[in-house]
């Protein structure tokens, strides 16, 4: 029955995956609020436009399977939702757009698998936090949730969540909110980052099976006045996942927007 009423939440989702003039105005706690203004501050949100700034780091990727796999790696961005990867295997090189909740990752043979709309409507840049979901704070689509806060929970951290729903369908609107609720771990202290939470719906074979995703930020350094964690450890299910180590990041570069064309022309 759970595996049934998923389905029909994606169903549901993947039928109003379309970006309205006027969605709805959400719930958002002013306490929570607060919090995440906070820290989008201490995290330089001012010295980046959340439309037009661009990004690119180069690092490496550890991806721990049994035996763990090191691969370059790439990234680049454009405004909150205009994300590329970059990745250097044995075999060529991958490449995965998104691009305003659609994407496609291109093979090294040159072969194109389109990824799933349900994990990409709210996708954001991931490995800065400044331009994450969180970055929505100030969109009245957005649900702005208070979980808990470091004095009440015993933990150096105050808990929050963002989820974003597009559609105009109140009822829509709401699945959207929950299905790409993040949670994020501020530091009551520092006002960072320290790790978000939140679940990616598995793609073939198994599609629709819900991932529990948690992502831990490390290595904040200043980058002309805006705070990026250099180290990122993903866990998926409690399991490791992969480590990625940047080690050089730039801003306001005026990366042409032909990057961020997704592979197979799906825009």
């Amino acid at each position: 029955m759970r595996f049934h009423v998923r389905l029909f939440c994606l169903l549901a989702l993947l039928s109003a995956l379309t970006w309205p003039m006027f969605a709805q105005q959400a719930q958002q706690d002013p306490t929570a609020v607060s919090i995440a203004t906070r820290s989008l501050n201490v995290m330089g949100s001012a010295s980046v436009s959340t439309s037009q700034s661009d990004s690119s780091a180069t690092g490496i990727l550890t991806m721990h399977f049994d035996t763990p796999v090191q691969l370059s790696v790439t990234l680049e961005s454009k405004g909150l939702t205009r994300t590329r990867a970059e990745l250097q295997q044995t075999t060529g090189t991958s490449v995965r757009v998104v691009n305003g909740g659609r994407g496609a990752i291109q093979n090294p043979d040159g072969s194109v698998r389109q990824l799933a709309q349900v994990n990409l409507f709210a996708e954001h840049v991931s490995y800065i936090p400044s331009l994450s979901l969180l970055a929505e704070v100030q969109n009245p689509a957005a649900k702005i949730e208070l979980v808990s806060l470091a004095a009440a929970n015993g933990t150096p951290e105050n808990v929050i969540a963002v989820g974003l729903g597009i559609s105009t369908d109140p009822r829509q609107a709401q699945i959207q909110q929950g299905m790409s609720r993040t949670v994020f771990y501020v530091n009551s202290a520092t006002g960072l980052v320290d790790r978000v939470e939140y679940t990616s719906y598995s793609e073939a074979p198994n599609a629709g099976m819900p991932m529990q995703i948690q992502e831990v930020f490390s290595d904040y350094r200043n980058v002309n006045g805006v705070i990026v964690p250099f180290h990122q450890t993903t866990f998926c299910d409690g399991r490791l996942e992969s480590d990625l180590q940047l080690n050089a990041v730039s801003f306001n570069l005026g990366l042409p927007d032909s990057d961020f064309v997704v592979p197979g022309g799906l825009q």
